[in-house]
C-alpha cells in the first residue's frame, strides 16, 4: 500500500512519455535501443511500476514487481494498459553495468513469450 501513497512521478525530467495503448512495449524497446539512448524507461501499469535501462541503446537491467532482468522485460511486453516515460541519464552504478544480453535476441524471445500466452 505504500507504493500507491508515494507523490506522482516527477515528469519535469522525462524526456518522452505517453500511454501503453498507444505505443506498445516493445516498440518502445526497439525506440530507446535504435537512438541509442541512455535512460530509464519507466512505466506506470496495473500491474505495477516496471524500469528497463539502457546505456546507449543496450539493455543493461529490467525491473517489474518482484522480477528482474529478462523476467522483468518478458513480463512488460505483455502490458497493454497504462503511462510510460523516459528519463534520460543513469546511476554512475548503472553507468558500469553490464549488458543483459544481445537486444534483438531478447525481444525476440520475449515477443515469442507473448504469442504463447495469447
Amino acid at each position: 500500500q505504500a507504493e500507491s501513497e508515494s507523490p506522482p512521478p516527477d515528469d519535469d525530467n522525462a524526456v518522452i512519455m505517453g500511454r501503453i495503448d498507444a505505443i506498445s512495449p516493445a516498440e518502445l524497446l526497439q525506440v530507446f535501443h535504435m537512438h541509442q539512448k541512455t535512460g530509464n524507461l519507466l512505466f506506470d501499469v496495473p500491474a505495477g511500476r516496471g524500469r528497463v535501462s539502457f546505456r546507449d541503446g543496450a539493455l543493461i537491467a529490467a525491473r517489474f514487481g518482484e522480477m528482474d532482468s529478462l523476467e522483468a522485460i518478458f513480463a512488460l511486453l505483455r502490458e497493454q494498459a497504462g503511462r510510460f516515460r523516459f528519463v534520460s541519464g543513469l546511476s554512475a552504478p548503472l553507468m558500469e553495468a553490464g549488458e543483459i544480453g544481445d537486444f534483438m535476441m531478447i525481444l525476440m524471445e520475449g515477443l515469442k513469450h507473448l504469442d504463447e500466452t495469447e
